[in-house]
């Protein structure tokens, strides 16, 4: 009987029939492991290029630069809609007024600004609303730009 052992003849009573056999299994696993990394890669490349949008969809970028706008603290209004939401405090045995909403949101402060619908965009202008400053600043800004809008569900109480 010849044994072959990586392309050369051995004797036969170098290596067992065993090891020669798990030998050509172990080689056998190793180029499977390398086509199926190779063809995953190459497949994650394709799918990165052609079907998640990269190739076809360039990405367009630009910048919008907003103000922050100093607003008159003259309106009445704005007085009546922090007694409404907030019994026109900021904080509550210590810790900053915030309250849960029926659709999982929060609102935070005096103003009672919602975190979910106003967080980004009052970060973006360099508000805080988590701040008695930056919640009264920021529900300034939105009555400036929005009016009274974004309190609308408690209407009722400040009409």
């Amino acid at each position: 009987m010849k044994i072959f052992y990586m392309g050369k003849q051995i004797h036969p009573n170098q290596y067992t029939k065993w090891q020669v056999i798990k030998w050509k299994i172990r080689e056998f696993l190793k180029k499977v492991l390398r086509f199926i990394t190779l063809t995953g890669l190459t497949a994650g490349i394709l799918y990165a290029t052609f079907m998640a949008g990269a190739y076809f969809k360039p990405v367009i970028s630009y910048a919008v630069q907003e103000k922050i706008i100093e607003v008159e603290r003259t309106a009445p209004v704005m007085e009546r809609i922090a007694k409404c939401e907030s019994g026109n405090k900021h904080y509550e045995n210590g810790q900053v007024l915030v309250r849960g909403n029926k659709n999982k949101s929060v609102d935070v402060g005096r103003y009672q600004i919602n975190v979910s619908v106003w967080g980004k965009k009052a970060g973006d202008l360099g508000y805080d609303i988590f701040t008695e400053k930056g919640n009264t600043d920021f529900a300034y800004w939105l009555y400036k730009n929005y009016g009274t809008e974004p309190w609308y569900a408690s209407e009722k109480c400040w009409r």
